[in-house]
């Protein structure tokens, strides 16, 4: 595959996204939850489909191709809590906070030994 095809790949996936954000997300209409599965499971596609093409073709893990994995997991987080419960969010909150809570305290742990 040429540089040309990887970056043709790489904006129809770049295209997908925008078109959940911006049609779905964004686009006045109603998201039910079983629609919102589906779109999940194929930016979940998308995301193994661009890691296969990242190590198939060896592409350099820069900004550009990163960025690309990235955003998928910000859509997916995006449209994982549009139907979540109080009780999820919550749950999700304080998942997140002891999450930056461990790595705050390993950040601190390494500094202290490197003193």
């Amino acid at each position: 595959m040429t540089n040309d095809g990887i970056k043709i790949l790489r904006m129809r996936i770049r295209d997908f996204n925008n078109g959940v954000q911006n049609g779905y997300l964004k686009g006045g209409i109603s998201t039910n939850k079983k629609t919102t599965l589906a779109i999940i499971e194929s930016l979940e596609s998308n995301k193994k489909l661009w890691a296969e093409l990242m190590t198939t073709y060896k592409l350099k893990s820069d900004k550009t191709n990163n960025n690309v994995t990235i955003d998928i997991d910000n859509l997916i987080t995006t449209l994982s809590e549009l139907h979540m419960t109080k009780a999820d969010k919550a749950k999700a909150m304080k998942a997140e906070f002891e999450r930056q809570k461990a790595l705050l305290e390993s950040q601190l742990k390494d500094a202290l030994n490197n003193l």
